[in-house]
């Protein structure tokens, strides 16, 4: 399995944020791609809620929450249907907050995610996969930042 993250200091409290986090629908507004986000079953939050994650240039993705800890984060399987998401063999997406100085809150976004294909497939995830996937790590961590310090909730 290999892992990225990224991380951010946003000016609020860990409370405030947490209120954004929460809402599985607000992804929509700050990760790349993404047009549409649906809640997919009864619950809209919490171990089990799943969502279906339109984007502008894949199918549909579905997200479905594998770990809760309310107030502090959550991790989502992404998959499609009972299989996992191509190119994946795993792909499980982690968004936490924890407490900063001052009153304001870091956002820690993590991808942890396994590609099919033996040592072609490490091959390809030091080559190439690893770096597009930190960096988006980082872009959806810095628009997070934007999007809850600018929105009103």
């Amino acid at each position: 399995m290999t892992t990225v993250s990224a991380e951010i200091l946003i000016d609020m409290p860990r409370s405030a944020a947490w209120s954004r986090l929460e809402d599985l629908r607000l992804a929509q507004r700050y990760v790349p791609g993404v047009t549409r986000i649906e809640i997919t079953t009864p619950q809209d939050r919490g171990l089990g809620a799943s969502r279906k994650v339109f984007t502008e240039k894949r199918p549909p993705l579905d997200e479905t929450v594998t770990e809760w800890v309310e107030g502090h984060g959550f991790t989502v399987r992404v998959h499609d249907g009972d299989k996992p998401s191509p190119p994946f063999r795993q792909f499980h997406f982690r968004y936490w907050l924890d407490d900063a100085a001052d009153g304001r809150t870091r956002i820690t976004t993590t991808m942890i995610y396994e590609l099919p294909g033996g040592i072609a497939g490490r091959v390809l995830d030091a080559l190439v996969m690893r770096r597009a996937m930190a960096r988006m790590a980082g872009r959806i961590t810095r628009n997070m930042k934007q999007v809850y310090e600018g929105a009103s909730h």
